[in-house]
């Protein structure tokens, strides 16, 4: 009677996940496991202790990363990108280095930034004359060498079929963006097995290294980076 009735309970959920497919209603992924880590540059060192390679990486922030002109960019990063080869680190890994280092080294094959309204606008005004860039409604995609890249304002839609690697900065937070993190990830249906909370960036005030922290915590990440 046992294993008739575990075929029965089978029977029922495989047409209640059939039920589900036929009506248009998406089962919500499993939640993600989130990580605390320094900023990205330790991020990036995650990515790499983790062996994820080829992945689309969506990062929440509220800056625009430069890169600073005492620790140059190798001088094939460029052709190595355009030519999707892996190439040469930048000389220094840190908070600004990090997503080139990402992309240089195969570890994210496409770039997903999802920036608050008043950030997003200044990252437009400051690439409207390139001739990649193409603006759709809530985002915009402007490839970097031939690098995919776009740039989302937090109401825009983006879909994935495979797991997303997810980077949130703190100047992201706080900075006149609704909801949570999280629920953005669900709300769209995106999968992660690799999430992590940076609890600090360069941009960051006082306040939004608190709120990641806050952050962390409700997400269980407050532990640190993790094995």
């Amino acid at each position: 009677m046992a294993a008739g009735a575990l075929a029965l309970l089978s029977a029922a959920l495989l047409l209640a996940v059939l039920a589900a497919a036929k009506g248009g209603r998406r089962l919500a992924p499993p939640p993600p496991r989130w990580r605390a880590v320094a900023d990205a540059g330790e991020a990036w060192r995650a990515w790499r202790s983790a062996g994820v390679h080829g992945r689309v990486l969506v990062v929440f922030t509220g800056r625009w990363a430069t890169v600073s002109q005492e620790h140059p960019l190798p001088s094939t990063w460029a052709a190595d990108l355009a030519g999707c080869r892996p190439g040469p680190l930048p000389a220094r890994l840190d908070a600004d280095t990090a997503l080139i280092a990402a992309a240089s080294d195969g570890t994210a094959r496409a770039l997903d930034v999802v920036m608050p309204p008043a950030a997003y606008a200044r990252r437009l005004a400051a690439v409207r004359g390139d001739k990649a860039l193409r603006v759709e409604d809530g985002s915009f995609l402007d490839p970097f060498h031939g690098f995919p890249r776009r740039i989302l304002l937090p109401g825009a839609p983006l879909a994935s079929d495979e797991p997303v690697l997810v980077l949130v900065e703190p100047s992201f937070l706080g900075a006149g963006v609704e909801g949570t993190v999280d629920g953005w990830l669900r709300d769209r249906g995106l999968r992660s097995d690799l999430a992590l909370v940076a609890l600090d960036d360069p941009a960051a005030t006082s306040a939004q290294r608190a709120a990641a922290r806050a952050l962390a915590e409700r997400l269980g990440a407050a532990g640190g980076p993790g094995p």
